[in-house]
């Protein structure tokens, strides 16, 4: 996913032209989620979601827009050229704004955790084999959450945690 994140702002830096300037911000997740209800799965779904929001700025005007991201590379890529064009033809019509101001200077960061959690199908197997014989309701959901910062100036920024929630109950009679 960080490698998808930085090839799409290096898309977006040569992109750029003359003294524009861009930041952008990514956030995402790949997560499952599983509903209990007497022992059984009684709902699972699986969440991916990429969004990425673009701030487009030449002299003392901007313009910012947020995509929703497919995770095709070429299909983004083609996605942030088409919002990039439409950007930059706002910004003549746009008014001046005198409290813009960003950093120039680059301090790029990376912070990501590993991942110890186990597939969501023998997470899930392991919590059925609990409950077995049992009237357990509860939840399971389980992923990573991504976030990343870019710019012109060549600054990426980048985090990823990997996380779960397990909340059940057992009706004891």
């Amino acid at each position: 996913m960080q490698d998808y994140f930085y090839t799409l702002a290096d898309t977006l830096t040569g992109l750029c032209q003359g003294n524009e300037v861009y930041t952008c911000t990514f956030r995402g997740e790949d997560s499952d989620f599983i509903r209990f209800n007497h022992s059984a799965i009684r709902q699972a779904g699986t969440v991916v979601q990429r969004f990425l929001n673009l701030d487009l700025m030449r002299g003392q005007q901007h313009a910012s827009a947020d995509i929703a991201l497919s995770g095709d590379l070429e299909e983004d890529r083609t996605r942030l050229t088409q919002r990039l064009t439409s950007l930059r033809e706002q910004l003549p019509y746009l008014p001046v704004d005198p409290h813009l101001l960003y950093a120039t200077e680059v301090h790029g960061s990376e912070q990501t955790g590993e991942n110890r959690l186990p597939a969501s199908t023998d997470a899930v197997a392991a919590i059925l084999q609990a409950g077995q014989g049992q009237d357990l309701v509860g939840f399971y959901a389980s992923g990573c959450m991504y976030a990343g910062f870019a710019n012109t100036f060549g600054q990426r920024n980048w985090f990823a945690s990997h996380s779960f929630n397990c909340d059940w109950s057992v009706y004891h009679q």
